[in-house]
């Protein structure tokens, strides 16, 4: 009988070191369980918080490049007739009258209008001018061809004595070396503000009725942005 308590007794003894053991097994799982869920939390807050940033990142560039353009104005001359040029200093719109040849026949003659869109007058604003063939656009596009569409490009300073009076309309003839009109397909304008003065109110300031912007004493240059 003796005997026969002991074998219960040490049955017993290791159904509870089992009980013990599962139970510990248990409670082991559940705190993983609960780590690992608190991990897959934590891991979630940190993705969102770097797509969060990643678009605000996205959002200051694309600002960036919006003001940016306000400095300059591009276009096709052949598709595209009226235009805006505001630099946060001076805005100007404008209008391409004609495209003619040069008298030599070596390029292009652009006959623009423009007129200060500001409250005060402007002197002797300058432009700086970037002309050629058709830009390549398009998700196909090789950079190959923008490097040699970038080459083809030719780049001019023009100034003139100009006075641009708020809200008069200016006609200024810009000559374009190099480039025929039937080639001309690009065009890019940038305001010159080193010899910029300004002026007083619209009566004290008369229109200049037209100016002619000339080229440079050596002629355009290619441009290589």
């Amino acid at each position: 009988m003796s005997s026969s308590k002991s074998v219960r007794a040490l049955m017993g003894v290791m159904m509870g070191a089992g009980i013990i053991a599962v139970s510990l097994a248990g409670c082991q799982k559940t705190d993983t369980d609960a780590l690992n869920a608190q991990v897959a939390e934590l891991r979630s807050r940190v993705d969102m918080q770097a797509r969060q940033m990643d678009m605000d990142r996205q959002a200051l560039l694309q600002h960036d490049m919006v003001v940016s353009r306000f400095e300059y104005t591009e276009f096709d001359p052949a598709q595209v007739r009226y235009f805006s040029l505001n630099n946060g200093v001076v805005s100007l719109i404008g209008q391409l009258i004609q495209v003619k040849p040069l008298p030599d026949g070596k390029g292009s003659a652009l006959t623009l209008r423009v007129a200060n869109n500001g409250s005060v007058a402007v002197f002797n604003p300058g432009f700086m001018a970037q002309w050629g063939p058709t830009m390549p656009v398009g998700d196909k596009i090789a950079p190959e061809q923008v490097q040699q569409w970038r080459k083809a490009l030719h780049s001019s300073e023009f100034r003139g004595q100009l006075q641009l009076a708020p809200g008069n309309w200016t006609e200024i003839t810009l000559s374009l070396d190099g480039v025929l009109p039937e080639q001309l397909h690009y065009l890019r304008l940038t305001m010159l503000m080193d010899q910029v003065a300004f002026g007083g109110a619209l009566a004290a300031v008369p229109a200049a009725p037209q100016a002619q912007m000339p080229a440079p004493a050596q002629g355009s240059a290619p441009a290589h942005r």
